[in-house]
């Protein structure tokens, strides 16, 4: 777990702020400081660079949902169940922290740095690890269709949310997330399901 100061979360946050209200474009050193109210001199003491806190805000985002999956106790036995849970969690986590979707999914900053291309991925890795043992599982059940590896059913499910999270940033978040979301969810579970 990377240990971030006071301030640092502080920078963190304000920046998170910035990038809700006005997009990844407005986040400048100049205008975070002045929001923060300290020097930009002083804003460099934490962070060396805009790239630079936009990586630690994902990395950030990578321990929160690490700790997160971490402390989800599946009880039913009825692996459809857990995936819905799975992703409903995600909804709500979301819904609640716009600001990691805004960052996840800014084109322009995604295609220019190499170390937030990284920070996304660690994202998805953590993401991948919680979500393959649910598949597996549904798999080892005769739940999941075992037509289709683990390793692709897990990335046609992520690519369905990942395309429902993109159009919704996409949208400014005019919908309800956890309704399009589970809906999404939903077909997905219908395609993976073996027909009884």
């Amino acid at each position: 777990m990377n240990t971030r100061t006071d301030r640092q979360l502080q920078i963190i946050d304000t920046a998170a702020q910035i990038i809700t209200e006005k997009g990844v474009n407005a986040l400048t050193t100049k205008y975070l400081s002045s929001r923060i109210g300290f020097s930009e001199s002083a804003l460099y003491r934490h962070f060396s660079s805009k790239e630079s806190i936009i990586v630690s805000m994902l990395q950030h985002l990578a321990e929160i949902m690490e700790e997160r999956f971490s402390q989800v106790q599946y009880s039913d036995e009825d692996p459809s169940n857990n995936l819905r849970e799975f992703f409903s969690d995600q909804f709500k986590f979301f819904t609640e922290h716009k600001q990691y979707v805004v960052a996840v999914f800014s084109d322009d900053i995604f295609q220019k740095s190499e170390a937030v291309k990284e920070a996304i991925d660690q994202v998805m890795e953590t993401k991948r690890k919680s979500l393959l043992p649910i598949i597996t599982t549904g798999k080892q059940k005769m739940v999941f269709t075992n037509e289709v590896s683990s390793q692709d059913l897990m990335n046609i499910i992520m690519g369905a949310i990942r395309l429902q999270m993109y159009k919704w940033k996409n949208s400014g978040f005019e919908y309800d997330i956890t309704i399009r979301g589970n809906h999404t969810v939903e077909a997905l579970i219908q395609l993976i399901t073996i027909k009884k």
